[in-house]
C-alpha cells in the first residue's frame, strides 16, 4: 500500500508533468506561418496603459519602443513617484495621470486608477505594459494581426534582454524562454495561456464586462481566473515579444519570486494549474519522485519511467539554454534554482503582505 501511495503522489505525477512539458516545447517550436494585418498597419486603435513607479531611468526605453500612430494613445500612470517620472512622460507628449496613495500600494492599483483615463478615448483594445519593458520590432503590428483574426486576449511572451553574467539573470532568461516555447505550443493545442503582467492585450469589450478591479500581489493571476471562469481564451502571440530586464542579484530575483508566489493561492485556479505554471514546482515534484523511486521499492518499468522524465525535463532546460545562449551558470546556478523551489513551495503556508517594485540595474 505504501507503494502505491508513493507512486501516485510522486511518481507518476512527475512522469505526466515532464511528458506534458516536452510535448508542449515539441509543439511551441514548430514554425508558424507569419500572418499580416488586412489593410495595413493598424487597422485597430490601441489605448497603451503603462504603470511606472520611479521609472525615470527606464520608461525612456519603454515609450521610444512604441510605434507612432494617431490610432496609438499612450497613457502613464506615475503611481506614487518620488522621481521626475511625470515629468518625463509630459515631456514625451504622453499622457500621465499622477496617482499618491500610500495605503493602497501595488501595481493593481495602479492599473484600476489609469484605466478610465485610457477607456476614455474609445480605443479598440488595450495593452499593459510595464514601464520597465519595451516592445520588440513589430509587435504591435502583431497585436494588430491577431485582433483581425478574432482574439479577444492577446499574451505576448516574455524575453530577458541585457543579461548579464550574473546566475539570476541567466536562471530568469532560461525560465522566461521555456514559459514562451510551452505556451507556445499550449496555444496551439487550443488552450488558454496565463497573464504574465505586461505585454497583455484585451479588446474594449472584455475590459467593459469584465472590468479591471485586480489589487492583489498577482493581479494578472487573479484576472486570469476572472477570464477563466467566463470562458475567454488567452491567447499568446506568436510574432513579437516584450523585452524585460532581468533581477541583477540573488536576492531580488527571490524577492520578485515571492510576490510572484502569491499566484498559487488566488481562488479560481485549480491544483492542476498552479502546478504546471510553476517551473520551481515541477523541479522539486521530480526531484521527489526520482527520490522516491530510489527509496521506495518499485518496478523497473516505474523506474524506469522516472529516469524518462528525468531525461525528457533536461531537454527542455538545454534547448531554452541554447536558445537564451548555452553557458553553465555555475554551482551558483544550481543552489539558485533550489532556492527559488524552497521560496515557491513556502509561498503555501508563508504569503507576502505588501507589493514591493523588483529592482533593476
Amino acid at each position: 500500500m505504501l507503494v502505491w501511495a508513493f507512486t501516485i503522489v510522486f511518481a507518476l505525477p512527475a512522469i505526466l508533468i515532464a511528458a506534458y512539458y516536452f510535448v508542449c516545447t515539441l509543439c511551441g517550436l514548430r514554425p508558424r506561418k507569419r500572418t499580416a494585418t488586412p489593410g495595413g498597419f493598424p487597422v485597430h486603435s490601441f489605448g497603451i496603459l503603462i504603470p511606472a513607479h520611479n521609472e525615470e531611468s527606464r520608461l525612456p526605453r519603454c515609450l521610444r519602443s512604441i510605434p507612432a500612430s494617431p490610432k496609438i494613445h499612450t497613457v502613464v500612470v506615475a503611481d506614487n513617484c518620488t522621481d521626475a517620472t511625470a515629468a518625463l512622460a509630459e515631456e514625451f507628449g504622453v499622457e500621465c495621470v499622477v496617482r499618491n496613495n500610500l495605503q493602497s500600494i501595488g501595481k493593481g492599483y495602479a492599473l484600476a486608477f489609469g484605466m478610465p483615463a485610457v477607456m476614455a478615448h474609445g480605443p479598440d483594445a488595450i495593452l499593459i505594459l510595464d514601464a520597465d519593458c519595451e516592445l520588440a520590432p513589430g509587435t504591435l503590428e502583431a497585436f494588430d494581426a491577431a485582433l483581425a483574426e478574432g482574439a479577444p486576449v492577446i499574451q505576448a511572451p516574455l524575453e530577458v534582454s541585457r543579461c548579464g553574467n550574473h546566475p539570476s539573470e541567466y536562471v530568469a532568461a532560461v525560465g522566461a524562454e521555456i514559459d514562451a516555447t510551452i505556451h507556445r505550443g499550449l496555444c496551439r493545442w487550443g488552450g488558454s495561456v496565463p497573464l504574465r503582467g505586461t505585454g497583455m492585450v484585451f479588446r474594449r469589450e472584455v475590459l467593459e464586462a469584465h472590468p479591471w478591479s485586480m489589487h492583489g500581489l498577482a493581479e494578472d493571476a487573479e484576472f486570469s481566473a476572472v477570464l477563466r471562469h467566463a470562458g475567454v481564451r488567452v491567447s499568446l502571440l506568436h510574432q513579437g515579444r516584450i523585452h524585460t530586464e532581468a533581477p541583477p542579484t540573488a536576492s531580488t530575483l527571490i524577492q520578485q519570486r515571492r510576490r510572484w508566489r502569491a499566484a498559487l493561492t488566488v481562488p479560481g485556479l485549480g491544483w492542476i494549474e498552479r502546478a504546471l505554471t510553476s517551473k520551481p514546482l515541477i523541479l522539486a515534484h521530480l526531484l521527489a519522485g526520482l527520490l522516491t523511486a530510489v527509496i521506495v521499492p518499485m518496478t523497473d518499468a516505474l523506474r524506469g519511467g522516472m529516469l524518462v522524465a528525468l531525461g525528457l525535463t533536461c531537454a527542455v532546460y538545454v534547448r531554452a539554454m541554447a536558445a537564451v545562449g548555452f553557458r553553465w551558470p555555475g554551482l551558483g546556478g544550481a543552489v539558485l534554482v533550489a532556492r527559488l523551489a524552497a521560496v515557491t513551495l513556502a509561498g503555501f503556508w508563508k504569503r507576502e503582505a505588501t507589493w514591493q517594485r523588483t529592482a533593476r540595474r
